[in-house]
């Protein structure tokens, strides 16, 4: 079966999410206490559970999904930024014939009265947030035929701008990213996140250690051969 076939995306999907859930509660258990509570502040959430992910990938032959408004899969940050607190949702359509996938990316961190140098009581409070969509190609416009990801304000299609949101242009630049299908999209979110060693020495490992009947086998080796 291809790569790019509806199951094995379907299956691929779930598989990545679930090792980014298992890491993503570890680092929530303890993490640094400033940028929890200051996220928390800022954006009312719903963290997504385990056994709903297997509901909308592995257990569902429902085409369109996508996670719930508001609700975040909680992804750990980089070691180098550990102040900061990273989430994902997604959206997805495979009845289309090509499938449309849209993973956003959040990154929350808050700024502190020592840093800005202004000592506003409303400003040391202040959260700001990055956000990047990774998208399968849009083969409806003139721009964006490619898989890519660009800027974002909004974590969800509502594009509604999140709190602390920077203004910034939300269409460019879009970066072209090497991927075929969904699963792709995911595996260069990781890795623009955490580098190439976390893919190989971290997520490669929890994926081939992985006991499910559908154990990932064609995910494990597409990192494998991954074209760094």
């Amino acid at each position: 079966m291809a790569w790019d076939s509806k199951d094995i995306q379907r299956n691929a999907l779930w598989a990545l999410m679930r090792a980014f859930k298992i890491e993503g509660d570890k680092w929530l258990e303890k993490p640094p206490k400033k940028s929890v509570d200051a996220f928390r502040q800022a954006i009312k959430v719903e963290k997504i559970e385990e056994g709903r992910l297997a509901s909308y990938f592995t257990d569902s032959d429902e085409p369109i999904g996508g996670f719930p408004y508001d609700s975040y899969l909680i992804f750990k940050p980089p070691l180098k930024d550990p102040n900061a607190v990273c989430a994902i949702h997604c959206n997805w359509d495979f009845g289309k014939a090509a499938p449309a996938f849209g993973g956003y990316l959040g990154i929350w961190t808050k700024r502190d009265a020592q840093e800005m140098g202004d000592g506003d009581a409303e400003r040391e409070r202040e959260i700001i947030f990055l956000g990047y969509r990774f998208e399968t190609p849009n083969v409806q416009g003139t721009k964006h035929k490619y898989h890519h990801a660009q800027p974002c304000r909004s974590m969800d299609e509502r594009k509604q701008a999140l709190p602390g949101a920077i203004d910034h242009s939300v269409k460019l630049p879009a970066f072209h990213l090497p991927a075929e299908a969904a699963a792709d999209l995911l595996i260069n979110l990781a890795l623009s996140v955490h580098g190439r060693d976390y893919l190989i020495e971290e997520l490669l490992p929890d994926l081939m250690g992985l006991r499910h009947p559908r154990a990932p086998v064609d995910l494990i080796e597409r990192i494998k051969g991954w074209p760094f």
